[in-house]
């Protein structure tokens, strides 16, 4: 991990691997660059591979207001300008997915090919409901079963029934390496204030939508609205998938953005 300066007093976390076209990794709710290491790893391969962490992941201070993803989209943008990457493919997952719609609304000149994972451009009423009391217990109840809770509603029945362990892998990964609450504070009210609606029409690079259809936390609705928003964008459906589809099925989905970010698909 490395760190890259903003400003006089602040600077930017990230994590980089692989040459080439630069894609950059942006992060969900209460996600962090760890959760991009296998996925840096493969996308590597044909491209410079940059995840910045939003602030409060690894020793980085949280906000000192509120911080929406306009925001977080301005700051990854400003951490690229200061790695001097002038164009970029961006790749976000979930609420990390809203972010980069945000870096193609307002930063346009840098998006080269833009990749939207079980993303939103509003939560409807129930998965609002959702982030809102999993924020609450994060905060306020035990962190482990508030984790369990989480872990439960990202992942598909199907995984959920042939991979347990590695389910099971993950939590105990993660526990042993927890993100601060204030991180999932800060990060249920950007969830909650995010709507794009009005903007998505704006985007001009190519846009791939992957959604999985088994998805709890974020009904394939929402993804589809996307995708209908944002001019000749592509949606690709993963059967039996759940809301971290991209790592529920990585071999399919990894193919399905390989092709497009090479232009042949």
């Amino acid at each position: 991990m490395s760190w890259i300066s903003l400003s006089d007093t602040d600077r930017a976390y990230y994590v980089e691997t692989g040459t080439g076209t630069p894609l950059v990794f942006v992060s969900g709710w209460g996600g962090d660059a760890s959760n991009w290491v296998d996925d840096m790893a493969f996308f590597g391969r044909h491209f410079r591979c940059i995840a910045v962490d939003h602030p409060g992941i690894a020793g980085q201070p949280l906000p000192e207001s509120t911080f929406s993803t306009q925001d977080m989209a301005d700051r990854i943008v400003q951490a690229l300008r200061a790695l001097k990457i002038e164009r970029a493919h961006i790749l976000g997952h979930s609420m990390g997915g809203a972010v980069a719609q945000y870096i193609a609304i307002r930063h346009p000149d840098i998006v080269e090919r833009l990749v939207l994972c079980g993303t939103f451009a509003r939560l409807d009423n129930r998965s609002a409901r959702v982030i809102a009391s999993c924020g609450e217990l994060m905060q306020n109840c035990d962190e482990d079963a508030a984790m369990r809770m989480i872990y439960w509603l990202i992942f598909g029945a199907q995984f959920y029934e042939t991979h347990l362990d590695t389910i099971d892998t993950l939590f105990s990964m993660r526990k042993d390496n927890p993100i601060p609450h204030g991180v999932f504070v800060y990060q249920t009210e950007t969830c909650l204030s995010h709507d794009s609606r009005e903007h998505l029409g704006k985007i001009q690079s190519p846009t791939l939508i992957t959604h999985g259809t088994a998805d709890i936390l974020m009904s394939p609705s929402l993804g589809e609205a996307v995708a209908n928003m944002i001019p000749d964008a592509t949606l690709f459906s993963l059967d039996n998938a759940g809301h971290s589809h991209l790592w529920e099925y990585s071999t399919t989905w990894r193919k399905r953005v390989m092709a497009f970010l090479l232009g042949e698909a």
